[in-house]
């Protein structure tokens, strides 16, 4: 059952960085592209921009999930896998709360391995 229940957590985390991290790239990319407008082919430059668009996008992506947990007390992963994350008293965490658990995941998940 425990193994169930990490497999779970584990699939809910890779659906929620497949799409929330794009999503936030995307936009980050567009953003970028019409504010300072499209200067024809892709250079080098720009592709080095893409990829720096895309870790932040994977950076920004910890605020816009603390923020789904904070109103909807799931992610797009989790609700997919049918998990929710509550805070002690039975509700939704708190803004602060859930980013700082956010914030651990990434350090531990992706920089400590």
């Amino acid at each position: 059952a425990n193994a169930a229940v990490v497999l779970r957590r584990l699939g809910a985390r890779i659906v929620d960085v497949l799409l929330v991290m794009p999503v936030v790239a995307a936009l980050l990319i567009a953003w970028t592209r019409t504010s300072i407008g499209d200067s024809g082919p892709e250079t080098v430059d720009s592709t080095a921009d893409s990829i720096t668009l895309t870790w932040l996008g994977l950076v920004l992506a910890i605020p816009a999930e603390a923020l789904m947990l904070a109103i909807f007390g799931t992610t797009p992963g989790k609700a997919l896998f049918g998990l929710r994350v509550r805070a002690e008293s039975g509700g939704n965490p708190g803004l602060f709360t859930a980013l700082g658990r956010q914030i651990s995941i990434f350090v531990r998940g992706f920089a400590l391995g």
